[in-house]
């Protein structure tokens, strides 16, 4: 039982006049369905001078009004006067002989068959790997008509008493836990669908990576790097190639066609030599150590690759299979190299050149030098092909048909005609973020005429 204290104050007329504010305003309003299709009604009071509670009820989208009024400190109300399947929503405010109290309650809507969770969150899955690739779709419906209103809630990751709000129903998981989520639509309140992030498991598919070497026939600096990665590559399967020969020191007769592009996009390429791993924007140390580190990261994609020769043309197919499901954009592309073209190439790690150790017999320059895997062209766009979005899910295949002219210009404006027996396709999926550091996320190569199986 409330205890109402009364004092006076004095009026304009200088008469005493009793001072009795207006109650204070009832919180924390909630509704569950009772037995049958009533609803019960709790809230907590705020105030010590109501003089009792207004119960007000709205059907859908109609207007409010007092279905009840209960006496002062009553904090409950069975509304039986509802139907079946019927949506309402209740707010409650106190009152005394002062006037009623300055807000309602929070307003609670619940549907007298379906219950409170008028809002329905689904998951695409409930288990997730935090890999940084996969991804978990948010749906919010409304449960009583089946609507998607995903995009007018807000959503919610909760783990503890504080829940963290997420900016998009595509969501990226960034710490292993058990969660749930849920979402919110002004007063209305979803279930709770649980989410578990996992530490990625071994990956479904070998990861290979793949070094571009920025060289030049007249770099006698470049055969250091050269012969690091020609040791390396000859007992490591998983690192592929790329030699991008350059027009910086002179009219290198393997110049790539578009090597100042590339140059000018790589800006960590300062030199030669400089070594890019898959596509990221930062020189290699010449550490091999730090290649091996890379090829032994994860990776949740494979490539296949077939191809043959037909006549001045070799056509093929590149592959691309997904053991993740995201919506990051990605690109693949697909490269033709050549070894085989005898060169004479300059090298100071020579008494002439007063670099040591001696390299290549000490001879400079050297004669007939192999320069191995020489990019000659690409089939898809030099920084990428799109992959549409539809097809990156997992354990769905997407596959791209290739085809290269045997004779092409080189970055000197000079026709070459390529050696199929000499030649390798070199295909990789990148992220396709603009400015993206994560580079490739996987890389295939096959001898042309070969078939290369997802490994």
């Amino acid at each position: 039982m409330a205890v109402i204290f009364y004092s006076c104050s004095k009026g304009s007329n200088g008469t005493a006049t009793p001072s009795n504010p207006v109650p204070g305003s009832p919180v924390s309003l909630t509704a569950a369905i009772a037995t049958g299709n009533a609803i019960n009604l709790n809230w907590v009071d705020s105030s010590s001078n109501e003089t009792g509670f207004h119960v007000e009820r709205k059907t859908g989208s109609g207007a409010y009004s007092v279905i009840a009024t209960v006496g002062p400190n009553i904090t409950t109300y069975l509304d039986n006067s509802t139907s079946a399947n019927t949506t309402y929503t209740y707010r409650v405010n106190s009152f005394n002989a002062a006037g009623n109290s300055v807000n309602y309650t929070n307003e609670v809507t619940i549907n007298s068959t379906l219950g409170i969770d008028s809002l329905v969150v689904s998951l695409s899955t409930n288990t997730v790997e935090n890999n940084g690739w996969d991804m978990v779709t948010i749906t919010v419906k409304d449960k009583f008509t089946g609507t998607d209103v995903t995009a007018n809630s807000s959503l919610f990751l909760n783990s503890g008493p504080y829940p963290s709000p997420i900016a998009s129903a595509i969501f990226y998981p960034y710490a292993n836990g058990n969660y749930t989520v849920s979402a919110t639509q002004g007063s209305l309140v979803s279930n709770q669908a649980p989410l578990s992030v996992v530490t990625p498991g071994a990956s479904a598919f070998t990861h290979k990576i793949m070094v571009e070497d920025y060289t030049s026939v007249f770099c006698g600096y470049c055969p250091r790097e050269f012969s690091m990665l020609d040791n390396y590559t000859s007992t490591q399967p998983r690192c592929a190639w790329v030699c991008v020969h350059g027009l910086g020191l002179g009219a290198d007769p393997l110049a790539y066609q578009y090597d100042n592009n590339m140059e000018a996009t790589f800006t960590a390429v300062t030199g030669y030599p400089t070594s890019i791993i898959d596509r990221k924007n930062a020189a290699w140390n010449e550490d091999t150590a730090a290649l091996t580190t890379e090829i032994n990261k994860w990776t949740g994609l494979g490539l296949a690759i077939t191809s043959s020769v037909n006549g001045s043309t070799i056509t093929g197919t590149a592959q691309v299979k997904y053991n993740i499901t995201t919506n990051k954009p990605l690109k693949i592309v697909i490269a033709i190299v050549e070894s085989g073209s005898l060169q004479s190439q300059d090298n100071y790690y020579s008494p002439t050149g007063g670099q040591t150790p001696y390299l290549y017999g000490g001879k400079d320059p050297i004669p007939n030098f192999n320069e191995k895997f020489a990019l000659r062209t690409t089939s898809t766009n030099l920084y990428g092909d799109t992959i549409p979005v539809s097809s990156t899910f997992k354990g769905n295949v997407y596959s791209i048909p290739f085809t290269f002219n045997l004779t092409n210009i080189n970055g000197n404006g000079t026709n070459y005609t390529m050696v199929p027996a000499n030649c390798r396709i070199v295909a990789y999926v990148i992220d396709g973020a603009t400015g993206s550091p994560k580079g490739a996320l996987n890389v295939q190569y096959a001898a042309v005429g070969a078939t290369q199986a997802f490994d």
